[in-house]
């Protein structure tokens, strides 16, 4: 590549991701200037970029965070906090806000009364409240005082509060890039296999929906119990398995006929991709199980769900093959931050270590506090968090577009659109 087209290319990456901060995006550009000497894009470009940074990093003075911090919620709720704690300090000292923090507890209305009264001590920006029945309050509102920054999503409205931005790990969103994924990679039957949940429930009617809007068809949906251990069942059914006796078991016939087909498929013909959601255990049991039933040939995509988010080699070798959806914080060859992981793995405390994207959460919400107002007012501008490349729509939800991996060896491996869902190497090589 020519060495000016690599300087772009560069410094677009540095304009994609470098946090909103004039110190460190002065820091990226001297880092591009030492490796791009000469370059035309010097000093226009970077003056552009400059003012951009000084106009959309204008932290607020005052930032309020509502959260759970005890009751039923409260893990999912002190990870997030340490989230939004370590991006404060990552923040140069100079341009970080005054923070306060307010504990909303399990009581239905104490998220309202906490926004009224942090609002009253001078609040200029507003992150949480976390469950969705307390954003919901807020979505009923006529108005707001002071920009909210909810960490859920609320129930589904023609329109809501000016002020209120919608942030969160909304999981429908996975199941929708999801079918988005299968379609794109040319698979049009898909069948349906998620536990036997609400959540569940969710993420089926959100994949199907997407899917045959793209012109795709479920052919058929399974709901698991979860705690099973023998799925059977279901791969049987969905996949309408013509024969469920191990091959070594099968009697050839006298021309040998049995012991050529024992390598051919023996579920339907009708179908060319899985949709898979669960927990890690679900889905290190119901992977070989497909193999065990002769259809590990058959393209498996699934949520972040089935990865635990801590690398494991071992245990995670039963989901090889398996394509799935997740945040860039957990996948290293696309982590936009990697010293910042190496440092917070020492600092979090152990309960949060074992929830990794809700700590991701927290960082991205007080980083993209200061930009939800340019982005809603720049179509196509997007800011690359730990949580995906974020953006918001019309309603002014932020949406995640997430990575794509593969597990290859117990290991998740990042492809890229286009890749294809099933290893060109073959089974053999996962």
């Amino acid at each position: 590549m020519h060495p000016q087209h690599r300087g772009w290319l560069d410094l677009g990456h540095v304009a994609r991701t470098t946090p909103p901060s004039p110190r460190v995006l002065e820091d990226a550009l001297d880092d591009w200037r030492e490796r791009h000497r000469d370059h035309p894009a010097d000093p226009v470009f970077l003056e552009r970029l400059r003012e951009q940074w000084a106009a959309y990093t204008r932290h607020p003075d005052h930032v309020a965070v509502l959260l759970p911090l005890t009751g039923r919620f409260g893990s999912s709720a002190n990870a997030i906090l340490e989230g939004i704690v370590a991006a404060y300090y990552d923040t140069p000292r100079e341009e970080r806000t005054t923070l306060r923090v307010y504990d909303t507890g399990e009581q239905a209305d104490a998220s309202w009364t906490q926004y009224e009264k942090a609002v009253e001590a001078g609040a200029s920006l507003v992150i949480g409240p976390l469950e969705r029945s307390a954003v919901n309050r807020f979505a009923r509102e006529s108005s707001l005082p002071v920009p909210v920054l909810a960490l859920n999503r609320a129930e589904t409205r023609d329109s809501y509060p000016d002020n209120l931005y919608q942030f969160g790990l909304n999981p429908e969103d996975e199941a929708v890039q999801a079918a988005e994924r299968a379609v794109l990679d040319g698979h049009h039957d898909a069948v349906v296999m998620v536990p036997r949940t609400e959540l569940g429930e969710r993420l089926h009617r959100a994949f199907e929906d997407r899917y045959e809007t793209l012109g795709g068809l479920v052919r058929d949906v399974q709901f698991y119990a979860p705690e099973a251990t023998d799925y059977s069942d279901t791969i049987i059914q969905g996949l309408q398995i013509r024969d469920t006796r191990p091959t070594h078991r099968r009697r050839p016939s006298d021309d040998g006929r049995a012991d050529r087909d024992a390598d051919e498929p023996r579920y339907r013909g009708d179908v060319d991709v899985i949709f898979l959601s669960g927990g890690p255990r679900q889905a290190r049991l119901i992977r070989p199980q497909l193999r065990y039933y002769q259809a590990g040939d058959l393209p498996v995509i699934a949520t972040s769900h089935i990865y635990s988010g801590r690398p494991d080699a071992r245990a995670d070798a039963d989901l090889n093959g398996i394509v799935f959806a997740d945040i860039p914080w957990l996948l290293d060859q696309v982590n936009p931050r990697p010293e910042l992981r190496e440092t917070l793995n020492d600092q979090l405390s152990s309960t949060s270590q074992q929830l990794p994207r809700l700590v991701a959460l927290g960082f991205d919400a007080l980083q993209v506090s200061s930009m939800v107002e340019r982005l809603a007012r720049q179509r196509g501008e997007y800011h690359q968090g730990l949580t995906g490349r974020l953006h918001l729509d019309e309603q002014r939800r932020i949406i995640r577009e997430l990575n794509w991996a593969r597990f290859i060896e117990g290991e998740p491996r990042v492809i890229g659109i286009g890749d294809g869902l099933i290893n060109p190497l073959g089974d053999a090589a996962w």
